[in-house]
């Protein structure tokens, strides 16, 4: 007969679900989807790629659309910021997650 190990209350409450709900989180931020809310670009970038995109959809023309996106995913991982912003992400949420099992168990 197998005696299950005893479950942490407190990894159960802070456990699984948030994890995979901050994975999405993440993943959300790395996907090229809603590209131009997470690209930074000057006003002449705006204005220029504003105008690209217009004419790629008024004529469906393919190569200025893939150019645009290609554009948008380099600009993003241009000086490296998103991937610092979902570090810092992550050492805040690990961080926070360490402050509330520490509270929760202290309850004990």
């Amino acid at each position: 007969m197998m005696t299950e190990e005893p479950v942490d209350i407190v990894d159960e409450i802070t456990g699984a679900e948030e994890i995979s709900d901050f994975a999405k989180v993440v993943e959300r931020l790395l996907s090229s989807e809603d590209i131009e809310l997470k690209t930074e670009l000057s006003q002449n970038q705006i204005n220029a790629i504003s105008i690209l995109t217009t004419f790629a959809e008024m004529y469906d023309v393919i190569s200025i659309k893939k150019l645009i996106l290609s554009f948008l995913k380099l600009q993003v991982s241009k000086k490296r910021k998103s991937r610092k912003e979902i570090v810092e992400l992550m050492r805040s949420k690990f961080a926070e997650q360490d402050e509330v099992k520490d509270l929760l168990r202290s309850l004990k």
